[in-house]
């Protein structure tokens, strides 16, 4: 064998080598082979349907999730529609309660005004036999006294005093 060098090369451990890992290539392989490549096969397999798996819960995501946003957006809607229904009920309410605030406080000025003339006419009713009662006095004292000119201008003065205190 021949020296090169510094470097010793051994062309029968080489060969020795190689012949070794053949046979121990063909052991391996009669013996394993067909365990290792089931194994990668089943491996391969199962990464392939995690991976499927995988694809589908995020496509199942995403579909929930775009729900969820349309639910999200539907609950926005409704719920301004909600708001806006609750206004106008409410508008509407308060409106029906100003109405009949307005309807009974309508009614009440009407009796009022109602109970005002009544008590103006009973005033006047009053009045009027008031006047009648003085009439009938001034006439009783014109009858019972005889009447100059200086008696009949004194009469009709306190005549009109009279009345006027009556008033």
């Amino acid at each position: 064998m021949g020296n090169v060098g510094m470097v010793n090369v051994d062309f029968l451990q080489i060969a020795a080598n190689i012949v070794n890992f053949l046979i121990l290539f063909f052991i391996i392989k009669h013996f394993f082979y067909n365990k290792i490549k089931t194994f990668m096969a089943e491996r391969s397999a199962e990464v392939a349907t995690e991976i499927t798996e995988a694809e589908k819960q995020r496509q199942e995501a995403e579909a929930y999730r775009t729900e969820y946003l349309e639910k999200l957006q539907n609950i926005d809607s409704e719920s301004r529609d909600i708001i806006r229904a609750a206004t106008t009920k409410a508008n509407e309410k308060r409106n029906e309660i100003v109405k009949q605030a307005d309807q009974e406080a309508d009614r009440i000025f009407e009796r009022n005004q109602i109970e005002i003339q009544r008590e103006k006419e009973k005033a006047l009713e009053e009045l009027k036999n008031d006047i009648v009662n003085l009439s009938v006095l001034a006439a009783e004292k014109v009858v019972e006294t005889e009447l100059d000119q200086e008696k009949h201008h004194r009469l009709i003065l306190n005549f009109i005093e009279e009345a006027g205190e009556v008033q």
